[in-house]
């Protein structure tokens, strides 16, 4: 199924069930244009790439919240070597 604008496709629904915003060949069950967004069928997300983590962003990332760690990742980090890390919060 297709839904256009002036004739021009917008938004596609493939028999599979995948769903593409500006794109005919969606490669996740949701997408929108060309990496811009893709929900995968594994439920990872991509911003800007085709994901293979549960959260993938091509880019820097902008958080206008507070950002929580866990002690997991803390873990995770120390033992990757990662110390002294900061996190800058822009208003």
């Amino acid at each position: 199924m297709d839904i256009r604008t002036n004739n021009i496709q917008k938004i596609t629904v493939k028999n599979d069930g995948k769903v593409g915003v500006n794109t005919t060949n969606p490669r996740g069950i949701f997408q929108v244009g060309n990496n811009q967004f893709i929900v995968s069928t594994n439920g990872n997300v991509g911003i800007g790439i085709n994901p293979t983590q549960k959260l993938h962003v091509n880019g820097n990332i902008l958080a206008t919240v507070s950002i929580v760690t866990d002690y997991v990742l803390d873990t995770i980090l120390r033992e990757k070597g990662y110390k002294n890390l900061s996190i800058n919060l822009l208003n």
